[in-house]
């Protein structure tokens, strides 16, 4: 925590989706727009092996993961919308077979999904598939970017799956979304990265801590740098 490089792995193309899988196994995604591949190193020996996908049936990428009851979940990026619809899959289950990695579809891009404000169901039109994370109740959750929406999945690897949907907005209009942190229940800081700055910064909230449930987004429309969303209903 005093900023100290530890090691340095490098990988071929631009890397996005970064998570440990398993104990020792760190998966690196690259090229979240086209040409997806996936680096998994072992941490500890630092042996790399490089996975290729098949043609994506969307036209993009994989942009990032999320790892739940082990099963590792990626979003389809980028996708291509024949009639201003995205038809493909937005949420995949990943498995390593030989030299490839192998996607399965658990989300439709326009599947449809209960609002979670009015209880309604509504079709979902993901746009842009983004970021990944889990809640405190254990729903994975999806960033729908330029769509301005979070997507709530409960049992996204057993059945009946449920999917919720919430609309992000403010007095200005919607407000898109990236990466989302959950605050846990214990006194933690929050780590961002400076993208132009190369520059990690460690966010410390007052000396309570912060608000356990809530989370906390990065935001390109927002008037701040963050915005915060309170889950405790979703």
């Amino acid at each position: 925590m005093d900023g100290t490089p530890q090691r340095t792995f490098s990988v071929p193309g631009h890397n996005d989706g970064l998570r440990i899988v398993g104990e020792n196994n760190l998966w690196c995604l690259q090229n979240e727009d086209a040409n997806p591949n996936l680096v998994v190193i072992d941490v500890e020996s630092g042996h790399q092996k490089l996975y290729t996908f098949a043609p994506t049936p969307h036209g993009g990428g994989y942009d990032d993961m999320v790892v739940q009851n082990g099963h590792v979940f990626l979003t389809a990026s980028n996708p291509n919308q024949p009639g201003g619809i995205n038809i493909f899959p937005a949420l995949v289950r990943a498995t390593l077979q030989g030299d490839m990695v192998v996607v399965d579809p658990v989300l439709y891009g326009n599947a449809n999904a209960v609002d979670i404000p009015t209880g309604a169901t509504v079709p979902l039109n993901l746009s842009d598939p983004d970021s990944l994370t889990v809640d405190p109740r254990g729903n994975i959750v999806l960033n729908s970017q330029a769509d301005a929406e979070l997507v709530f999945i409960r049992n996204a690897s057993s059945s009946p799956m449920v999917v919720g949907r919430l609309n992000i907005t403010t007095a200005a209009g919607p407000t898109t979304l990236d990466d989302t942190a959950f605050a846990p229940n214990a006194h933690t800081a929050l780590l961002v990265f400076d993208v132009a700055g190369e520059t990690i910064y460690r966010i410390e909230s007052p000396q309570f801590g912060f608000e356990p449930g809530t989370a906390y987004s990065t935001s390109d429309t927002s008037a701040s740098w963050a915005c915060s969303i309170s889950t405790t209903e979703c």
